[in-house]
């Protein structure tokens, strides 16, 4: 693999943002030298291909736990092909790993999704595996990837509550099952990383404990949970909420719900569509007052619309129309959204905060804490995964994943 020095730039390391100069080897990253201060230079640093960063903002690729399509592509189409046009159209806006996202459909065409995404992901450039990620050099050949990487699979429904199913299929909504849902992990080799269910509906709530002993992350969503049995399925294991304030009870001061105890209640992360349309700026500020900062975590929700316009489309088998970036059914449901992170970190740029730092925690660095990946994901330090996005101005101009450039960089020009 190519080894890259990113000079002159600056660099959102450990909650600040530094002026200084990122080596990156064997698509991993080596090492950051901050600007001004002595350090060791590697030996052979004249053998760097060197991009000049001056004026730009460089920080850890973005992670997406929730993504059900993107450039005409949707993740029920279950082919490769498919999913790869996903990777490529939303690693152009920053998005460096992701997961595919299912909606409620028939037990069929869930199971084939998930032998779809084993197909695929025998056919990437580097194993995905946590215990080979040290090997990574062995696996990944300079310009072999060509968008952003799958962590898995979330599987959202078919397990959740008619009464707020959104825009899901109510015809195919069930009572969850252990057999479907083992199934479907092994169709998936183990890939279904994360779940999202309407705990009042289990019939042996305990099953959440079960999953979560599979290395499950088990999210609430698309509920009509109180506050007692959202607060049962928290302590069972669930420690995650689903595009908080959507396809939920909302709060009420004598009933309040999920929001509250998520709000409230430390050791819970949650996320949002960061859009401005799924939930207003001030509700976001309200919740980062309330929770701490590395518990909220920013999602796309994105369909196979995003980055395609208005028009008429389809999710889940149920026609949508697009207008104005907007996606609804024909009652008005919202139904997903057509988002990009980078359009996701402009709106909050504009009306959440204007420090990067903490925008790059909740679209990076938390995403990957979440799903247990922080060791290395989700921020620029030594012995990480080189995922990287450049900012200039507030736009995406270079994108790169595990060392490669996919936008930008030596690709084309990231200035």
């Amino acid at each position: 693999m190519e080894k890259y020095l990113l000079k002159n730039g600056e660099f959102v390391i450990e909650g600040r943002v530094l002026p200084g100069d990122l080596y990156i080897r064997d698509g991993l990253i080596e090492r950051f030298a901050v600007r001004g201060e002595q350090g060791d230079v590697p030996s052979d640093s004249t053998s760097y291909t060197v991009l000049d960063c001056k004026g730009a903002l460089v920080g850890p690729g973005f992670i997406d736990l929730h993504v059900h399509g993107g450039g005409g592509a949707d993740v029920m189409d279950a082919s490769c092909e498919a999913f790869e046009k996903m990777a490529a159209t939303h690693a152009n806006y920053g998005t460096t790993r992701f997961l595919l996202t299912t909606v409620t459909a028939s037990h069929e065409e869930i199971l084939e999704v998930c032998h779809k995404y084993t197909e695929w992901k025998k056919k990437l450039p580097f194993i995905q595996e946590q215990t080979a990620i040290h090997g990574i050099a062995d696996f990944v050949k300079s310009d072999s990837v060509s968008g952003a990487l799958p962590l898995g699979i979330h599987l959202e429904g078919p397990y959740i509550a008619v009464e707020r199913k959104g825009a899901q299929n109510e015809a195919h909504i069930r009572p969850f099952s252990m057999k479907e849902f083992t199934a479907y992990q092994q169709a998936a080799t183990g890939g279904i990383k994360m779940i999202t269910l309407a705990p009042e509906k289990l019939t042996h709530p305990e099953m959440i404990t079960r999953l979560c002993r599979q290395g499950v992350l088990v999210s609430i969503g698309h509920t009509e949970a109180n506050y007692e049995q959202t607060r049962e399925a928290f302590r069972l294991g669930a420690s995650h909420v689903t595009h908080l304030c959507n396809a939920m009870n909302t709060i009420h001061h004598r009933e309040p719900g999920p929001i509250v105890f998520a709000l409230e209640t430390d050791g819970i992360s949650t996320e949002f569509i960061a859009d401005g349309i799924h939930v207003h700026p001030a509700m976001i500020r309200l919740a980062l007052r309330a929770k701490r900062n590395q518990e909220i975590a920013v999602i796309t929700d994105a369909i196979s619309a995003t980055d395609l316009g208005n028009g008429d489309y389809h999710l889940g088998g149920l026609p949508i129309v697009v207008k104005n970036n907007t996606a609804v059914l024909a009652d008005g449901t919202l139904a997903g959204s057509c988002l990009t992170m980078e359009r996701a970190y402009r709106f909050l740029h504009e009306h959440i905060t204007s420090d990067p730092a903490l925008l790059f925690q909740m679209m990076s660095t938390t995403p990957a804490r979440i799903l247990g990946i922080q060791q290395y994901f989700g921020s620029i330090a030594a012995g990480k995964v080189a995922d990287l996005v450049i900012f200039r101005g507030n736009r995406v101009t270079g994108v790169m994943v595990a060392g490669c450039w996919v936008k930008g960089g030596t690709r084309n020009s990231a200035n």
